[in-house]
């Protein structure tokens, strides 16, 4: 699978000459990088405000349509740090007191959508 774009909620299979490559969107919204660009996060309280507002409203959208899939980015250099880790640590204790919402590594994801949806075409984001 490939993880380079930024374009889309779900995973979407591209066609690469004879190939079919599943797309797994990365993303730089929900994403601990934001901690050294700005505009970004001051502090983890808002990093972690911010993922569970995306969590509570893309699960409400899901109920109507169906699953979503939401980016949480995060590395070590940077969100492993001491005074940034209660952020994550907050959004760890809200998925797992929020019935539907679950953390998959990427991996997980992309032999998921293998799995169930490989006739899935797909709609990029455009």
């Amino acid at each position: 699978y490939h993880s380079d774009p930024c374009n889309d909620e779900l995973p979407y299979f591209v066609d690469h000459g004879e190939e079919r490559i599943l797309v797994v969107p990365y993303s730089k919204t929900l994403n601990d990088s934001r901690f050294l660009i700005a505009p970004g996060y001051s502090n983890p309280r808002d990093f972690a405000e911010d993922c569970r507002s995306a969590i509570d409203y893309m699960l409400w959208e899901a109920e109507g349509t169906g699953g979503r899939m939401l980016n949480i980015c995060v590395h070590a250099r940077w969100m492993g740090q001491p005074n940034r880790a209660s952020g994550l640590r907050e959004v760890i204790e809200h998925v797992q007191k929020t019935p539907g919402a679950i953390f998959m590594r990427r991996a997980d994801i992309a032999r998921y959508w293998l799995d169930n949806h490989r006739t899935f075409a797909g709609k990029r984001a455009g």
